[in-house]
């Protein structure tokens, strides 16, 4: 869930799951693959270094601050990481998902993109369309699954459309005939 006005006064639990919340508006309860990713707290998206170099003593004091710093970051997270594979499975498969933050920044960018956000919404929008072509995208394994979905949702949709509209529908998704 994606709340942003999250209050720890705001969820109630019991034996470790949430039992409640309140005060909800603006919440959002979406998929996981859109919902997953590290908390703030401890997100770290630079290079991992768990241990100083060799000539570390021999750096200048302000190098050495920045090498701990990042120490500090990359241990963090890699517990972290590490926690959640033990206590959440799920969300840790999540979090290594292919395009898992070029799928997720469209739909996180979209809700608010006038905030100073258009550049990274648009730079989103060019990342996502670098990985999908016209018939969209899906893993190879699951693709017969996938066109076969669309198909059956495709028959759907032209059973309740008329006239020009189900013919507009019927050419915009022609590609999409279940011919398996």
């Amino acid at each position: 869930m994606a709340t942003y006005s999250v209050h720890s006064s705001n969820f109630f639990a019991e034996n470790n799951k949430i039992t409640a919340v309140i005060d909800w508006q603006g919440s959002w309860a979406g998929p996981l693959f859109l919902q997953a990713q590290p908390s703030p707290l401890i997100d770290y998206q630079g290079s991992i270094l768990l241990k100083p170099p060799g000539n570390f003593d021999d750096l200048h004091p302000e190098r050495q601050a920045q090498i701990k710093r990042q120490i500090f970051k990359s241990t963090l997270f890699q517990l972290y990481l590490m926690e959640t594979e033990k206590r959440n499975p799920l969300l840790a498969r999540a979090f290594h998902l292919d395009h898992g933050k070029t799928r997720r920044l469209p739909v996180e960018l979209a809700r608010n993109p006038w905030d100073d956000e258009i550049v990274l919404f648009r730079e989103s929008l060019i990342n996502v369309e670098s990985i999908v072509k016209r018939d969209g995208w899906t893993h190879p394994e699951t693709f017969d699954a996938a066109f076969n979905f669309f198909s059956e949702l495709r028959e759907l949709g032209l059973e309740g459309l008329r006239g020009e509209e189900r013919e507009r529908f019927d050419k915009q998704t022609s590609w999409a005939k279940n011919q398996r």
